[in-house]
This record gives structure tokens, sequence and C-alpha cells, in this order.
């Protein structure tokens, strides 16, 4: 039986292993060995479940693990002793009595050569590349071997090196050879290269990161993501009245329905509005090399109005790892985070912090300490650890916590080598402007106002900066010019036991045609707090006051347009005075749910009304039930002083268990204008990949004399496209809409199809495994021409891809079933997984003398490579086999201990037929002065 890939070992297994178990055959007496067991000490095991533990020990996973010992390839007795298990062949019957088993010990055996490897240094994957493996002296596989330049890649400190200065040691030499205790591990299987390293030996690196130079660019190729929809409304049942006219003469027709008039009276006609509108964004473009360029694009049509495409950015960008730069060039936008954002038409340079590993993301602490002996660092907040590492005696600095939130306090405790504990507390409170220490982030543009609304578009420039400068401090600021207008701003942002705040001042200095110069100032101020005793989440997320003089950006073209379209009029720009938003989450604990809270007022300068909204609400679940409810009540004001209050109830209870199970959803709102509204919808989803998803909803409002309306709704992803469509009707209304999401991909293979919207896209590349499922992508699959696209992968990141080949032919295998990328953000990469495409076939054959071929006799296919071994009862199971063709047996050197199969597969069974075809097909003997293939002599 030849064993060539996990699947087929249990498919061999699972359909004949109970019946070799069976068997009482006596080549099934075996022997497993460990190598530290005498002669005597040896366990020996006879019969059925040893024959079944060979066989698994045959098939295991090509696992292939060299210790940490110093080894010299040079040394002929370099390579130690095998580690794992051995098999003593002198327990097997026949010819299999000769095999040397040996090359096994440790899994499957590789043979030199350079193999293009997944890296991974103590789980972390560092990336992919092309490692040497050398053969060693007395070993049956070949070793790993790296050059001191590939070290310092992996993040190996030079001075960790035994005999390594500076990288200038070229040779290729075994990872113990370099550094102490370390030792590889290679699963063939997955083409994963594990290397443990002392922690000591390694340069530190912040959790998450991924060298700049393992980032893709990715493919030239190009991409349109689309969103249509299509939305009509009728409103039918209604009529006007109108009253009689004493000018309209006795007999006049209606000019409208061209019935005759009576005493002067019009008749009562409809008056029903049917109006259809469409809409389709577009969102596209095309990458080569470094540079990426995109459109984003919008077309609205409304019936009586005519259609209207809107260009939203058109722009190239460019990234620069070594200065954590994004650089845009075409229409965009700023990005709205010192000062109001605005369409512009020129470049700007401004920090990516995807870039940035997620453990020097957003604001977390520095942790400092100091440790008198090996001692074990945990982290803990709100109860929870966070973070937990060893470090060495003397002082350590933790710089790489993850951000968890805008606050909770971190308690740190220390555990010396002797059992001893020391804890202490470092605040931990944030607000949005806050970075780490030493993280710097800045943005600079120049260019042309390109807001669509206005008509005065001058020339502008803005720069901002912000800077961690220590845990309790965070500094910003920048500066705004345009035509006629000068802004300034500073602040900073302070950590503290009491909280978090932010303050910062904006200056503004401008001059408006006819009305002179004019100065003012905006203050704002944040707080964020969380008491960690109560599990309060208390935040002051902006309370912002402005002087009368002063105007933002936008304000200032808004009023230049103004009195250029009126000079002598008074332009009326609403200039913001203040505003005021309060921000509550108080646990109640366990089971206890949550209250929560918010408000928010404003008003504007030159008038004294003011706008206002609050809200105040509790959420639990039932956990019998399973049922979640919310009840909330909010008040709304507005500018023209009409107020309301809301009083809201809301439930969800799923109808049953398991993916499919509906759930039912229920509201009910009251208002103190005196009026209900009552609604009950089921959703759900169906199908295997749960994509098909419907919803049923009911609903009666008092107002318009009580009438009940219904709406049903449904969203099916294909594998091209996700459709959607909606219809509702009420008392005097029907709705009816139809919507299409998705994106096509081109690329050097052709046109990719996805049911969903991406920018940061991987095009996986499998031929011939259509229907295969790409796992961690929800409903993804291989589609006819072997594509999937996977559109939103996580830039600068590693992003694993798995392809599950349950569902697939059986005439085809996956070489890998999974690779790791780490692309740059709006790159569209590529990933090739290989495949055999061949028929499965069980081979019962017999050695030319007609007796069973030698158990775990290796089989080679014609181009020489080994493609399993001989089973039990002398049956080969072999994959990915063409109709026709040939297999050489050997177990030995002699030309008698070889033998070759010739075999003609009959023509393919009908769907619904067993896994694998059977044939029985005799072993004949070789010529003497057949040569063996290349690396099997």
């Amino acid at each position: 039986m030849v064993l060539h890939r996990k699947d087929a070992m249990w498919l061999f297994i699972l359909r004949k292993g109970f019946q070799l178990m069976r068997s009482d055959a006596p080549e099934l007496r075996v022997a497993l060995c460990r190598p530290a067991d005498t002669d005597s000490g040896c366990l020996q095991a006879a019969g059925r479940r040893a024959a079944l533990a060979v066989l698994l020990a045959a098939v295991s996973p090509a696992v292939v693990a060299w210790p940490s010992a110093a080894l010299d390839p040079t040394a002929s007795a370099a390579a130690p002793a095998p580690t794992d298990a051995s098999f003593n062949s002198a327990f097997l019957a026949g010819r299999a009595k000769g095999l040397d088993l040996g090359r096994y010990a440790h899994g499957n055996p590789v043979d030199p050569g350079s193999y293009s490897v997944d890296i991974h240094v103590n789980g972390d994957w560092i990336g992919r590349r092309s490692i040497r493996f050398v053969a060693v002296p007395a070993s049956m596989t070949a070793w790993p071997c790296f050059t001191s330049g590939q070290l310092d890649e992996l993040g190996i400190k030079p001075a960790a090196v035994a005999g390594m200065k500076a990288s200038a040691d070229s040779r290729c030499r075994l990872l113990p050879e370099w550094v102490d205790q370390a030792n590889a591990r290679y699963d063939s299987s997955e083409m994963r290269l594990d290397l443990s390293v002392p922690q000591v030996a390694l340069q530190r690196q912040a959790r998450g990161y991924v060298e700049p130079q393992y980032w893709s660019h990715g493919i030239v190729a190009g991409f349109l993501n689309y969103s249509v929809n299509v939305y009509q409304y009728r409103m039918e049942g209604r009529s006007m009245d109108f009253h009689p006219d004493p000018q309209v003469p006795p007999g006049a027709l209606d000019p409208v329905t061209g019935r005759p008039l009576e005493d002067g009276r019009r008749y009562r006609r409809p008056t029903g509005i049917e109006q259809t509108s469409a809409y389709a964004g577009l969102d596209g473009g095309f990458n080569l090399g470094a540079w990426q360029f995109r459109h984003t694009s919008a077309f609205n049509w409304q019936s009586g109005y005519g259609g209207r495409w809107q260009n939203i950015a058109s722009y190239a960008q460019y990234y620069w790892p070594s200065a954590r730069t994004q650089l845009l060039l075409g229409d965009a936008y700023t990005n709205g985070e010192l000062f109001d954002a605005i369409a512009y038409r020129g470049v700007q340079a401004r920090t990516d912090d995807r870039m940035f590993p997620d453990s020097l993301r957003g604001y977390a602490p520095i942790v400092r300490g100091v440790a008198t002996s090996n001692a074990r660092v945990e982290v803990r907040q709100n109860g929870y650890v966070i973070y937990q590492i060893t470090v060495a005696p003397g002082p350590f600095e933790i710089r790489d916590l993850y951000p968890t939130g805008y606050g909770g306090d971190l308690q740190v405790r220390i555990t010396e080598a002797d059992g001893s504990q020391r804890q202490f507390s470092v605040p931990y409170a944030s607000v949005a402007q806050s970075l780490r220490p030493g993280i710097s982030r800045y943005s600079a543009m120049m260019g042309k106002v390109r807001e669509q609304s206005l008509h005065f578009r001058p020339m502008m420039m803005q720069g901002t900066f912000q800077r961690g400068i220590s845990n309790s401090l965070t500094g910003y600021a920048g500066a705004l010019a345009s035509s006629g207008y000068v802004s300034a701003l500073a602040g900073a942002a302070v950590m503290t036991r009491a909280g978090a705040f932010s303050l910062d001042v904006t200056g503004a200095s401008l001059r408006l045609p006819g009305y002179g110069s004019r100065n003012g100032q905006s203050f704002k101020f944040g707080f964020s707090k969380f008491v960690q005793p109560t599990g309060t989440q208390f935040a002051l997320a902006a309370y912002r006051y402005s002087t009368s003089g002063f105007m933002g950006l936008r304000d200032y073209l808004y009023a230049r347009d103004q009195i250029a379209a009126d000079p002598v009029g008074r332009y009326a720009i609403q200039r913001q005075r203040s505003r005021f938003e309060l921000t509550l989450n108080q646990s109640l604990g366990s089971g206890g749910g949550s209250i929560y809270a918010t408000g928010s007022t404003l008003d504007y300068w030159g008038d004294g009304r003011r706008a206002s909204q609050y809200q105040l609400g509790y959420n639990n679940v039932w956990r019998r039930l399973r049922l979640n409810y919310n009840l909330s009540a909010s008040r709304l004001r507005d500018l023209a002083g009409r107020s309301e209050i809301q009083y809201f109830l809301t439930l969800s209870l799923p109808l049953g268990y398991g993916s499919h199970a509906p759930q039912l959803n229920s509201a009910i709102t009251r208002s103190d204008r005196g009026h209900t509204q009552e609604q009950l919808g089921v959703t759900g989803s169906l199908g295997i990949d749960n994509n098909l998803n419907y919803g049923l909803t009911m609903q009666h409002d008092s107002r318009d004399g009580g009438g009940t309306e219904g709406s049903a709704n449904v969203q099916y992803r294909s594998p091209y496209s996700q459709l959607s469509g909606s219809y509702g009707q009420g008392g005097s209304y029907r709705q009816a809409s139809l919507g299409a999401v998705g994106s096509v991909v081109v690329h050097g293979g052709g046109l990719s199809f996805s049911p969903q919207t991406g920018d940061t896209m991987a095009i996986v590349h499998a031929a011939g495994a259509r229907g295969a499922r790409v796992s961690n992508y929800s409903g993804l699959r291989i589609d006819r021409w072997g594509h999937a696209v996977i559109p939103y992968l996580i830039p600068y990141r590693q992003n694993t891809v798995q392809i599950d080949p349950q569902g697939l032919s059986t005439d085809i295998e996956l070489d890998d079933t999974s690779q790791q990328v780490a692309p740059y953000a709006g790159a569209i990469v590529k990933l090739d997984f290989q495949t055999r495409q061949g028929r499965a076939v069980l081979i019962d054959s017999r050695a030319p003398d007609g007796s069973p071929l030698p158990f775990a006799a290796p089989v080679f296919d014609a181009a020489g490579h080994q493609v399993g071994l001989v089973g039990q009862a002398s049956q080969l199971y072999v994959r990915s086999m063409p109709d026709q063709g040939r297999l050489q047996v050997q177990w030995g050197e002699q030309p008698s201990e070889r033998c070759e199969i010739h075999y003609q597969l009959p023509p393919r069974k009908a769907a619904g037929a067993a896994y694998y075809q059977t044939i029985r097909q005799a072993c004949t003997a070789m010529a003497a002065a057949v040569d063996l293939p290349a690396g099997r002599k």
C-alpha cells in the first residue's frame, strides 16, 4: 500500500484496517523499540494491534526534528542516534526482514536540496524563505543549515552566535553550531520550519511584528468593487378636494381629469406618487508594482430628475515602509484628526499606523521594573492576565502591550525564582489623542479645495504632528493656511491616576470680503476614566467652546460663497458656540446587565436656541431563555424648539438551536405625543455556508389611522455576487428594491468574482480544486477555473490562508493546504497551491515469484519520486495516478530485489461509485541493465 498523504492513510485504515487486524498472517509479528532500551528491554508486541501500530508509525506526519547538540557536518560521527523510535525489521516475515527502517525513525526523511518554507521562530511566523538542507553523515535525513546573514534576518543577535562577527561568516552551518540550545523541527507536509531559539539570543521585536522585507506588493492586477441598488416607491389611496370656485362656470371641464365640473367643485382625484431611484457606487483601481491607483465614484438617478455622476476620489498612492508613510497624489480627503476633513486635489504624505504592529498601535503605557533573578512578570487588567514574560536579572521594560481600551490600571506582579513576589500598579487611561512613548504621527498636504458644494475653491496647506513623550504625556500641534485664512493648533493629552485628559487650543485669523478681519479661538477638552472597583466607564468625549470670531475652514469657505452670491446682503453662517458630549457605561456585575447613558447639547452664536439629545438605557440577557432585552428612553430637542420623549423596548429570542435557528425580534416604541409603534419580525439564514439570509417583519403604527404594514427582505451570497431584494406594503404605499454587491478582479489568470468587496486582496489559485473551501473566510470556495478571491486581508500582518480539501474530487490532491502572506495595504497578492491530478487506485500486487511484496518497501513512480510504501497484504494505495504508467518497487540494491508494475486503468466509474479504483496487477522482474533513476542509487 502506498501511503502518500494523510487522507490516503486515514482512508486505508478505515476501509482496510479492521480486515488486517483480523488477519493471522505471520508478517504481522513486529516489535517496537525505544532507542534507550536494551535488547532485553525492547518492547515486543506480536499480533494484530502491533501491526496496526507499525502501520500508523509508517504513515505518521512528515515531521523531522534535529536536537540541540552542536554538530559538525564534516565529522563522520556527527549525526546523533535517533531520538523518537526505531523498528526492528527482524520481526518481519519474508523479504521484509532485510529492510532498513531506520530512515523513518523520525518520520518521512528529507532529501538534500533547497526548499521554500515558512519559518517560525519560537512560534512566531517570520516569513517564507528558501532554506538549504544538507546531508549529514550517519543521518538518514538532510538537515537545514543557515548562513550568518540568514540568522540576522531571523532576528538572532550577532553577539549570541558562536564565532560570528557582524555577518562576516558566510558558511552554511547547522543551527546548533551557531546558537547553543537551539534546535529545528521541519514538517514537510506543511512546508513549515520551526526554530526554537533561547530568548536571550533574539533581538527584541514587538509582538505581531512582521519585518518590512517580508511585506508583499502583490501582482499586477486590477479590481472593481460595485454596489448597485434600484428602489421604487408608490403612494396610493390618497386624494384631495378642490373647494367650490365661483369663477368656474357650470359645465366646465377639469383641466387635470378632463371630467365636467359640477357647481364649481372639482372632482376628487388621487394624488398617488410613484418614484423610482437608482444608485451605483463604484470603487476600483489597479496595482503596478509599488504604485496603486484608485478611483471612487457614484451615480445617482431619480425619475423626473435624471442622473448624475459624482467623482468622490481619484488618486495614486505609494508606501514608504522605512518611514511608515503613505503618499497620495490626486483627489482625496484630509484625515480630519485635528482640523476639519476637507476634499482636496493635490499631494499628501501621512503616517500609516497600520504599518506598526498591533502591540504598538493605540496607547498603552511602558511597564518598567527590576528583577533580582530569572523572574516571571505578569500584567493584569480588570482581573485578566493580558501579558506574561520571563525576564533575566536586572532592569526590564515591557513596551509591546496590546491596547485594551480607554481605562483600567495595570497590576504588575514580579515572581522571583525563589518564589517571592512584588506587586505594583501602572496608571492606564487614555483619550483618542494618546500615543505610546516614542511613537510619532504626522501628516502634510498641499493642494486645492475640491468640495462639490463650494464655488470658492482656493489653495490650501495643512500639517499636523503628534508625539508620545512619556507614559503620561502626548503632545500634538498643527497648522492650516488658505486664501484669507490661517489657523494653528496646539494641545496635549495627559494620563493621570484620576483619568486621562486632553486639552487643545485652536486659533484662527481670517478675512471676509466686505467684513474685514476676524480672529477667534476654539478650546476643546476631553476626559476618560475607568473606575475599576465599580466597573464604571466614564468618558467626557469632548467639550468644545469657540469664541464669536472663530471659524473653521469649512465655515469660512461657505461664508465666502454666500458673500459672493449676495455681496450687499448679510451672510448667514451658523457658527458653533459650544458642544458637550457625555458617555457613561456601568456594569452591574455577573448576570446584572449594564446601564448606559449618553447626552449631547449644541448651540450657535447669534441664536439663543439649543439642540440637545439624551438617552438612558438598560440591557441584559435572560440566560435560561436566551432572551436579550433592552429598555431605553430618549429625549430630543431641535433648534426650532420641538421636543419629543420616546420609550423603547426591544426583545430578541432564538427559536431553536443550531446555526440555522431563526431569530424572533420584537420592538415597541411609545412617544409622549401619544402614538405607539409595534414591530414583530423573524430573521435567519439557510445553506451550508449560511449564504441565504431572510427577514420578515410586521408593523403597526397608531399614526395615520393605525394601519398595519408588512415587509420582507432576502440576501443571497452567490459565488460571484451578493444579491438582495425587498418588498413592503402598507395601507397607502408599496415599496420594492433590488440590489447587488460584489467585486471583479482582473489578473494574469483571467477574471475572478467575489460576492464581497475589499481593497487588500488575495487571489488563491489551485488548479482543478473546484469546490474546495477556503478556510477562515465564510462561504468562500474555489471556482471552476481554480481561483478564489479573498477580499479582505489584514495589511502588514501575517495572514494564514488554508484550503480545506473536504469535498474535492478524488482525482485532485493538494501538495500543501496552507500558506501565509503579509501584504501591503491595497495589495493584490497571489497564492499558488500546487495540485496533482490523477485517479485514486488500490493495487493488489505480488512479487515476480508470486509471494507478497515486502512490507514497507518503498515505491517509486516512473520519474523516480518516492510515492509511498508497500502496505499489509501486499497492497499499494496510490493517488493522483495517470490512466496508465508504471511503478517500481525496491527492497534492496540487487536487480532481483526490485520489480515494476505496468498498469492500465479501466474507464472512470460513474459518480457515486467507490472512493477509489481497485485493480490487481503483478509486479514483474526488471532487467539487470536497467539503471535506477537519479537520487535512488
